[in-house]
């Protein structure tokens, strides 16, 4: 079979440290070759937090010289199976709906796992909503996770922990009279 050099649309490259490095440069290009944008001006991703970009139109892109398709992520060697996850969100982040967008990220020992960031399929009332509901999109992942580990008969010692920067959703989440 030989050694991993791209699987399912990702590029698998050896670092010199003996972490990998995994990236999908190769697939877009492919993919903005087949739909004919491969001469297109990239823009630079993830976009300025303070851009606003409107269903119909909005602010023009300052810089469009930068592109990200060489961007990856780094797998390490870690023999920790530590978890630990971090959420946040932005609310009433969509200007058109007044929606609020949620993410979160996992780690396993010091490897980005998984990450989600969408935008909640309800207004919240308030910023302790909306990050409480991130909350609970990443303890759902984080179940997924514990349950996939079990599954393959890794040993985890220590229960996940997952961060959230808003001092109501903890306070609401620690106290099982609440919820």
């Amino acid at each position: 079979m030989g050694k991993l050099h791209y699987f399912l649309e990702i590029q698998v490259t050896k670092m010199n440290d003996g972490g990998l490095m995994l990236s999908q440069g190769k697939y877009v290009q492919d993919l903005l070759a087949k739909v004919g944008m491969k001469n297109c001006k990239p823009c630079i991703t993830p976009l300025p937090s303070t851009l606003k970009i409107h269903a119909v139109g909005g602010e023009e892109f300052d810089d469009p010289s930068l592109g990200t398709t060489d961007y990856g992520l780094k797998i390490h060697k870690d023999p920790s199976l530590k978890i630990t996850a971090y959420c946040d969100s932005y609310w009433a982040g969509d200007p058109n709906e007044k929606k609020s967008v949620g993410g979160f990220c996992v780690f396993l020992g010091r490897n980005l796992v998984s990450w989600q960031s969408k935008k909640q399929g309800v207004v919240a009332r308030s910023s302790t909503e909306a990050e409480y509901r991130s909350l609970a999109d990443l303890v759902a992942e984080l179940i997924w996770i514990k349950g996939l580990i079990g599954e393959l008969k890794w040993p985890v010692q220590e229960l996940p922990m997952a961060y959230c920067d808003n001092q109501s959703v903890v306070l609401l989440a620690a106290n099982p009279i609440l919820h």
